[in-house]
Formats: structure tokens, sequence, C-alpha cells
């Protein structure tokens, strides 16, 4: 007789020939007359994650979540935001050419822009990056949790529509050492030291430190006539980057522990602003100077944790910095000819440009409690509070626009209450509910010095504003265990953001004042299932949802009057996720995931640039990948380690570049290989990022129309192909 416990995977275990249920009635391969496979090299380690604020098992987990290992985001070299989208389904990474304006969306909801709040919050040991310093290369990472679906319950202000969790590396009392290097195409190079260990009886200390560097894939090409070239170099998109992270961990007493860690990044970069997409010479840039961004960012956190027994006391204390230089021409030559006709060297001499000076300091405070009843009930339950201060100033010269100095102050002060419980309501079935009360406050000021040149503009301007936004965010469903290892949820969960101002102001040398954008909400509906099959060599995600948002911010371009304004409209998007995990035979491991999207503009206000019926921008209806790799020990040949051949194929669907729905940039995809010896004391290898060159573009814009009439779209290129060689040695 069948047990109850494998209803609903009987064809399952038939397909595959090995019983999923386990119990007397179970049969191993062996036993069923077929060879037995070695089960210690194949099983799949037990993925454990804090998406909840406590330690629970993935499969637990009732929402889209994908956790990638440290030991992953070694072997797929995922090292900042734009390698991780590569790997998580309807997670979209849209690089915009700057660190600081690269936007991200999950299952279509999300800002078109960072002048506005963002939809997805970054975390790092629980405590909140700002929006215009997520994007930076991982440091020391244990494990990234990337949450899908409204986190407003547990990570609060700006999840509305998931939150990406990062968890660095906890000191240990052991003695560690590693140092690697890399170079490749383009002379790149890349040095990394990691140093750990005990420093006293109760204190132990992590350090880890990388330097980056790359040469120019773009070509910028500067005139000396209508058809003469007085320069042309591969310049843009040149990095230097250097960073150090840090943890020290005290055990103060028997029941309390202190983490203290830090990190700081010093980033220099010559980015493109935009370049023509149609260009039959792609990709290319006219910039004269040639655009310099510098970015210092860094931040550090105090976590304290006292157990009391029945209950645990935990303290997150955060500071975030930030500083950003950018000094461009931001016209670039063949953009601007093909919006004016006119040949490139005519916009040599009369450039537009444009000095950037931004800083923002970030103090946030969390304190929350947790524990587990007798009867099996698990809670949650805190406080949090986050005080920012973001001043930017923006600096023009151009013969087309107010040439003048505009200066932006965002002073925000956001307070939260939260609790979640987790209720048993038989042996397989649980309950869960959560809410919190968010009250934010932003306070705007802004103000325009004028001066001669370019479009007519005010001697002085000055704007200010104040918004105040009461949140209630939370989630209810059910979590029910097919089987000891397969868990199936339903859940419906509200996430939402404060409104507030964008902090530039494109129209304020004329005197229109900044308009403010509403907040927004968002009603999810989702359904999954998540566990292992197959005796814990098959690890299995899938998921439905449904999400019904009103007054989503989008930011929007008029570049007839070259306005550059926050607009509110409804959206729905729904759609389907899958993610499998598998180790079918000694040595080979199987990766994938798909993501399946619609989306759609429900209602715009009369005379928006928005209309309904639109695509929401910067969603592709399709994302997937498929990745293997294979192992084989080299002992039997005096080499202690294994040699390893692996491949990632990469797809991105089309998407449109704007919620105006101006164009689609087209789809792509990539094929990525890496190989090496891999022992417990050194790693030897090679790889190759999109092996076939493909050219592609991840970001598009409207720069203006053709004397033709036709729109001209600009945006940024993908990388080229690059490939390189690297080894580690640990001690």
């Amino acid at each position: 007789m069948l047990d109850r416990s494998c209803l609903g995977v009987a064809v399952w275990t038939t397909l595959i020939g090995v019983s999923v249920c386990g119990g007397a009635g179970a049969q191993t391969p062996a036993q069923q007359g077929q060879p037995a496979l070695s089960p210690v090299p194949i099983l799949l380690d037990p993925i454990t994650v804090t998406a909840r604020r406590v330690q629970e098992p993935i499969r637990t987990v009732p929402f889209g979540i994908s956790a990638v290992q440290s030991e992953a985001l070694r072997d797929q070299r995922i090292e900042e935001t734009r390698d991780l989208f590569r790997v998580i389904p309807n997670f979209n990474y849209s690089d915009v050419g700057v660190a600081q304006s690269n936007v991200v969306n999950m299952r279509g909801i999300g800002s078109s822009s960072t002048f506005l709040s963002p939809s997805v919050t970054y975390y790092i040991d629980g405590v909140p990056v700002p929006s215009r310093a997520f994007d930076q290369q991982f440091l020391d990472v244990e494990r990234i949790e990337v949450l899908r679906g409204p986190q407003g319950t547990l990570f609060g202000q700006n999840s509305q529509a998931g939150a990406v969790s990062i968890v660095t590396v906890e000191p240990t009392d052991r003695p560690e050492f590693e140092i690697g290097g890399e170079y490749g195409n383009f002379d790149a190079y890349r040095v990394t030291a990691t140093a750990g260990g005990s420093i006293t009886d109760r204190l132990s200390g992590r350090v880890h430190g990388q330097v980056f560097s790359r040469d120019g894939d773009i070509r910028n090409v500067l005139f000396a006539g209508p058809t003469t070239i007085a320069g042309s170099d591969e310049t843009i998109r040149e990095q230097l980057l250097g960073a150090v992270s840090g943890r020290a961990q005290l055990d103060i007493g028997s029941d309390t522990t202190a983490a203290l860690a830090g990190r700081f990044r010093r980033d220099r970069r010559n980015p493109t602003t935009g370049l023509l997409l149609d260009d039959p010479e792609f990709p290319r840039n006219s910039l004269d100077p040639r655009p310099e961004n510098a970015i210092d960012a860094g931040g550090g956190s105090l976590t304290v944790e006292h157990d009391f027994g029945d209950i645990r006391l935990t303290s997150v204390t955060g500071l975030q910095v930030y500083d950003l230089e950018l000094s461009a021409d931001i016209t670039d030559g063949f953009l601007a000819s093909a919006s004016s006709g006119a040949p490139p060297v005519v916009f040599g001499a009369l450039n537009s440009l444009r000095e950037i000076d931004e800083d923002m300091t970030q103090w946030s405070q969390e304190l929350r409690f947790d524990g587990e009843t007798s009867g099996g009930v698990r809670w949650v339950a805190g406080a949090s509070g986050l005080y920012s201060d973001f001043t930017s100033g923006l600096d023009t010269t151009s013969p087309m626009a107010p040439n003048g100095l505009y200066v932006a102050d965002i002073e925000r002060v956001n307070l939260a209450a939260f609790g979640e419980v987790t209720v048993p309501l038989s042996d397989r079935l649980r309950f869960i509910g959560g809410l919190r009360l968010n009250r934010e406050t932003n306070a705007f000021d802004g103000r325009f010095s004028g001066r001669p040149g370019g479009a007519p503009a005010l001697p002085a301007f000055t704007e200010s504003g104040r918004t105040e936004d009461t949140l209630i965010t939370g989630r209810a469903g059910l979590s029910y265990d097919l089987m000891p290892d397969l868990s199936t949820y339903v859940t419906i969960a509200r996430g939402a953001k404060a409104g507030g101002f964008p902090f530039f102001n494109s129209a304020a040398g004329r005197g229109v004042a900044s308009q403010p954008f509403e907040d927004s909400a968002t009603l999810s509906y989702e359904a999954g299932v998540r566990g292992t099959l197959w005796q814990n060599r098959l690890s299995l995600s899938a998921a439905v949802f449904f999400n019904d948002t009103t007054d989503e911010q989008l930011f929007v371009v008029n570049p007839i009057a070259g306005l550059f304004q926050a607009e509110n409209a409804d959206t729905e998007t729904y759609g389907a996720e899958l993610e499998l995990t598998a180790r079918p035979l000694t040595g080979l491991s199987l990766s994938g995931s798909l993501g399946l999207l619609q989306t759609e503009v429900t209602n715009a206000a009369a005379g928006s640039t928005v209309s309904e019926g639109n695509d929401v921008s910067l969603a592709p209806n399709l994302t997937a990948s498929v990745g293997a790799e294979y192992r084989v020990a080299l002992n039997d040949l005096g080499v202690p380690g294994d040699a390893f051949l692996a491949a990632d194929y990469q797809f991105v669907g089309s998407r449109e570049i704007d919620p105006a729905n101006t164009a689609r940039l087209d789809s792509y995809d990539l094929v990525h290989l890496r190989a090496g010896v891999s022992g417990e004391r050194f790693d030897v290898y090679a790889f190759a990022r999109n092996v076939l060159d493909e050219e592609f573009a991840v970001w598009g814009f409207r720069a203006g129309t053709s004397p033709t009439g036709a729109p001209v779209i600009g945006g940024t290129p993908g990388f080229p192909r690059t490939f390189g060689i690297g080894a580690r040695i640990r001690f």
C-alpha cells in the first residue's frame, strides 16, 4: 500500500526508477538490480537560510527564494550583481553604464530609475545598503539569498518586489590564509587575499581584500573634421577597483556574542553615458572629455546576540557612507548626429558637460526578538529605525540646456514595528502570518544657481517639499509538507514603498518645481513547491505568482520637452519560475532556471507618456539558464585534487526600454566556459565569458528624434568575450 506521503509523486518515482519515499517498502537501485551509485559524492548539500530572520531549511520558506552558496559563487564566477542575475529567474538587471544608476526589478516590479525609490533592497549582514551604492563587488560572501515577492514584513522599507540578503563569512578560530590572482584579455587582472583565525581565546577575526583592473572595450572616437579622425582608442569602461572587508567576532559570555564588520571600496571608472544602438560600427562613443566616475563607499555594522534560553535578542546597528564624483560629456557625438543630422564633429566643440557630486550618510538600527514555544510556535518581533541624509549636486554646461548648479538635499526617516509567527496546525501543516507598520518621512530641498550660457535660465530658483507615509505590509499563508523533504505553500503578501521626490530636476533652471511621486503598493499571490527528491540528488523549486501594483513609481523621459519626470501608474504582472539542481552521476552536477513573465500597465493618468496596455519596462517575458559541471578525481594520477569542466548558458528575452514602450531591446543568449584543477590547498583554472562574442544591449533609452521623425535609441552594450587564467593557494 502506498504511503500517503507519496501521493502526487508516484508518477515521478516511476519515471526516475527509484523511490523518493523511503520506508520499508523503498528499494535502492542495487536492490532493484541496477548499478549502485556512490551516495556520498552525489548527494546535494542541505541549504539553511535566514530569509525570515531565523535559521531554517530553505524547503520551509513560504515564498520564492534562491540561495547561492559560497562554492557556487566562486565556481560560477558570480562576483557582482551583473553576474548574480544570470542564475536567478525573473530577477532582472539593467546596466545603465554608471554603477550608481544601474537598476533591478523582480517579477516586473521595480522603479525604472534610481532617481526614484528602489523596489528591491540589498542587505549586507542585515544592514540595508543605500540604493545608489548597491551595485558593487561581492566581498568574502558565505551566501546570497534572493527573496522574490514582497518582503515588507521582516525586511521593511523598499522591499516591495523583493530583497537580496548578503551574508558574509564568519571568522573561526581555525587559522586561514588564501591568496589568488587572475589575468585575462583587456589587460585585466585581479589579486585577492584572505586571512583569518583566532586572536584570543574569545576573539576571532577575518579580513579580505582585492584589487581589480581592466582596460576599456568601447572605442572612443574623436574627430578633427567631418571625416577626419583625431583619435580612436578603447578607453571607455576602463576600471580600477580596490576593496577590503573585515569581520571580528567576540564571545562575551556563554550566551552573548558580538560581531563587528566593515567594508570599503574605491572604484574608478571611465563609463559610457550611452551610445547609438543601431550604429553600423557598434559599439563606439564620441565623448570629449572622456567620462570619469569615482565612487568611495563603505559601511560597518555591529551585531549583538544574547540567548535568554527560550528567547533570543538580536541588535543590528549599521552605518553606510557613500561619495560619488562624475564628470562627463553627456552628448555622445554619434547619438547627437543621429538626432540632428549634423556630422559628429559638430559636437566635439559644443559638448554638454555635467559634473555630479553626491554623498550620503545612513544610520540604521534594528532590535528583534525570536523564539519558539513548547508547542512549536515560532515567532519573530521587533522594531527598526533608519535615518539618511543625501545630497546631490549637478552642474550643467551645455549650449542646449540651462547652465548652472542644481543641489538637492533629501532627509529620510523610517520607523517600523514588525512581527511574524509560524503556527503548526498539524504535523505537516503550518500557518504563517505577519505584519509591519512603517512610518516614513522625506524632507526635500532643491536650489538652482544659474549662470550665462545655454538656454535661458533663472539666476536662482528654490523649491522644497515634504512627504509623510504610513504603510502597512505583511503576509499570510499556509505551508504543507508533502514528504519529509518536499513542501508546498500558498501565500498572499502586501508590499509597499513610500513616496518622495526625485533628486534630479531637469527643469529647475526654468523655474518648474519638481513633482513628488506617490507611495506604491503591491498585492501579491503566490503558490509553490520546494524540496529535494531522488534520495537527495535532485533539488526542485517551482512557483506561480500574480502581482497587482497600485501607483508604481515610473521615471519617464520626454525628449521633445527635454524633461525627466516621475509618474505613477498601476500595473499587473504574473508568471512562473522553476529552478532545478541535480547530481545524477558521480562527478556530474546539473542546474537550470526558467522565468516566465507577463506584464501590463492597467491604469495611467490622462496626458501621461505611459499608456494603458503598455508592457512594464526592462522586464523580459522569458529568462533561462542551464549549467553543467563534471569533476573527476586525480588521486590515481598522484595529483591531490579534482579536474573539472563546466559550461553555462543564459538567455534573456526581449524587453521594452521605457514605460512609454518607445523601443524594444532584442533578446540575447550567452555561453560561458571554465575548466581547471581544484584541490584542498590550491586551484588552477581558466575561464571564458560570452564565448561566442555576441553583441547585445543591456539597457536602452530614447535619446531624441531623427530628422525623419524616428526615435533615436541609445543604450549600453553588454561585455564582449572575456577570458583569462587564475590560481589560488590556501595555507
